[in-house]
C-alpha cells in the first residue's frame, strides 16, 4: 500500500512550477501542472541534477544540465 507524506501546501507550488522535498531521505520533486501536482524522484539518473530545478515546459520536464527529456507529467 502506498505511503502517503505532506510536504507542503498548494500555495506553496505556482502553477507551472516546481519543488524539491526530502521525504524518508529521497529526494523528491513535485511539479504542478494543469491544477495537478506530481512526484517524481528529483535526481536526474544521467547526472545527477535536480529535476526540480531543472525546465518545466507544459508537462515536460527536462535536466538543467543536458536538457535530457525526463519525463512527460500527465495533462
Amino acid at each position: 500500500m502506498p505511503e502517503y507524506h505532506t510536504v507542503c501546501n498548494v500555495r506553496d507550488i505556482p502553477e507551472g512550477e516546481a519543488r524539491m522535498f526530502v521525504v524518508n531521505e529521497l529526494m523528491i520533486g513535485v511539479f504542478h501542472v494543469n491544477g495537478g501536482f506530481y512526484a517524481l524522484a528529483n535526481e536526474c539518473p544521467h547526472a545527477g541534477a535536480s529535476l526540480a530545478r531543472g525546465f518545466l515546459e507544459g508537462n515536460v520536464v527536462r535536466c538543467r544540465i543536458h536538457h535530457w527529456r525526463f519525463s512527460d507529467l500527465p495533462i
